[in-house]
C-alpha cells in the first residue's frame, strides 16, 4: 500500500532505512546525504515542503519503501528526492510507485538518480522505457578542511544576468536548472552562487554553485577555451563561497570521459567518492 507521509511519525524509520541502504552501491540512491543527520534533515525538509512528497510503501505496518519527489509544476517537471529505496522485492515495491508517479504527474518530464551499480534500478527504469540523461563520477571534498584562496573572479550581478542566460541555456539548452530558473533560486532563495570571469567585458567562463548549510553541489562548470587553469580557478572560487555557507561537503558531479574537468577537481582537492547514473523520461 502506498500511503503519503504528511507528519514526523516515520522519519526516523525512514531514515534509518535509507542510510542502510545508501551504504551499499548496488542498493545506493542519488542525489541526497550519505550521512544519517543529512538523510534526516533531507526528508524532513520534503515534509515540511508543501510541494514535495514523501512516499511509502508499507506492509502490515512496516514500510518496505520510499520515495521523495520533488515536483515544478508550473513546468511539468518532477523528479525523485533520492530515488526508491526498497528492503526487499524492489521490483514491485517500485511498481507501486512508479503507478502512483504516472497516476499523478502524467505528462511530467520525469528524472530519478543511483548509484551506477544499482542494476536493479537499471533495470527497473530502462525497462519502463528511461534513458540514461547523465552517467557520471562523483567527486567530493570537505569543507572543513579547504583551506580558501584568493581569487580574481567576479560574482555575478544584475548587470550579467542577461548575458549569463544566454551563455547558461546554450551550454546546457535542456537543462532543468536555466538561466531563469538558478536567478531566480538565486535571487529570491539564495541557493545558488555563481562566479564568472571575463575577458574584454564579456562572460567567457564561469560556475554555479548551490549551497546549503550541510551540503553543496557544482554546477555547470564551462569554460569557453576548456581551459585546464581555468576550471581550476572557477573550483577554488566555488570552493571560497560553499566555505563561507556550509559545514558539509562540496560535490561536483562529471561525466566519465571529460578528463580535463576531472584533472582540475583532482588537483584543487576533490576526491572520487562514487558514480551516479540519472534515468530520464520525456513525458509520463
Amino acid at each position: 500500500m502506498i500511503k503519503i507521509l504528511n507528519d514526523y511519525s516515520k522519519l526516523e524509520e525512514i531514515t534509518k532505512l535509507a542510510f542502510e541502504l545508501n551504504q551499499s552501491d548496488e542498493t545506493r540512491c542519488k542525489s541526497m546525504a550519505d550521512d544519517n543527520e543529512g538523510i534526516y534533515n533531507g526528508f524532513k525538509r520534503r515534509i515540511d515542503d508543501p510541494n514535495d512528497e514523501i512516499l511509502l510503501y508499507v506492509e502490515n505496518d512496516i514500510v518496505i519503501g520510499v520515495c521523495g519527489l520533488s515536483p515544478e509544476h508550473s513546468i511539468k517537471y518532477v523528479q525523485t528526492s533520492g530515488g526508491i529505496f526498497a528492503t526487499k522485492d524492489f521490483e514491485k515495491v517500485s511498481n507501486y510507485f512508479y503507478e502512483f508517479i504516472l497516476e499523478k504527474y502524467k505528462g511530467y518530464e520525469f528524472y530519478s538518480s543511483y548509484a551506477g551499480e544499482n542494476v536493479n534500478a537499471l533495470n527497473f527504469w530502462i525497462g519502463k522505457g528511461a534513458v540514461i540523461d547523465l552517467d557520471s563520477i562523483i567527486y567530493e571534498i570537505d569543507l572543513s578542511k579547504y583551506k580558501p584562496t584568493e581569487s580574481i573572479l567576479e560574482e555575478l550581478t544584475i548587470k550579467d544576468y542577461d548575458e549569463f542566460k544566454v551563455k547558461l541555456n546554450n551550454f546546457v539548452p535542456d537543462a532543468f536548472w536555466n538561466g531563469d530558473m538558478m536567478i531566480q533560486e538565486g535571487e529570491l532563495k539564495g541557493g545558488f552562487k555563481v562566479v564568472i570571469n571575463k575577458v574584454h567585458g564579456e562572460i567567457t567562463d564561469f560556475i554555479a554553485t548551490r549551497v546549503g548549510p550541510n551540503s553543496a553541489e557544482t554546477y555547470f562548470v564551462y569554460s569557453e577555451n576548456d581551459s585546464l587553469e581555468m576550471y581550476k580557478q572557477l573550483f577554488s572560487a566555488a570552493l571560497n563561497n560553499a566555505k563561507s555557507i556550509c559545514n558539509g561537503n562540496l560535490s561536483h558531479f562529471v561525466e566519465k570521459d571529460n578528463n580535463k574537468v576531472i584533472q582540475a577537481l583532482e588537483e584543487v582537492g576533490f576526491r572520487r567518492t562514487g558514480t551516479s547514473t540519472t534515468y530520464y523520461i520525456e513525458s509520463l
